[in-house]
């Protein structure tokens, strides 16, 4: 793991070009780690078991809107921790 904490912290430290291409394959790999976080097993019973009443599962938009604010919720944690140790190196 600290051989790719390496990698990725070679990114920020060059060119400001360089910076912008780290810093997009650094979200890019964050998304995708995201992505795959999201489909652990855990995380679907976790969701199955918020929508899993049969007046729920008739609403479809509405457990599709909660998933997103979950989602939108985990993301600004991580934005808001995240960045500030990012910039501050």
């Amino acid at each position: 793991m600290s051989a790719m904490d390496d990698w990725l912290d070679g990114f920020l430290h060059g060119s400001s070009g360089a910076r912008i291409v780290g810093c997009s394959v650094i979200l890019l790999i964050s998304l995708a780690l995201g992505l795959r976080h999201a489909t652990d097993p855990d995380h679907r019973a976790a969701v199955t078991a918020l929508i899993a009443s049969e007046e729920e599962r008739s609403r479809v938009k509405k457990a599709g809107l909660m998933g997103f604010l979950w989602g939108l919720g985990h993301g600004n944690t991580l934005v808001l921790i995240g960045l500030p140790l990012m910039l501050l190196g």
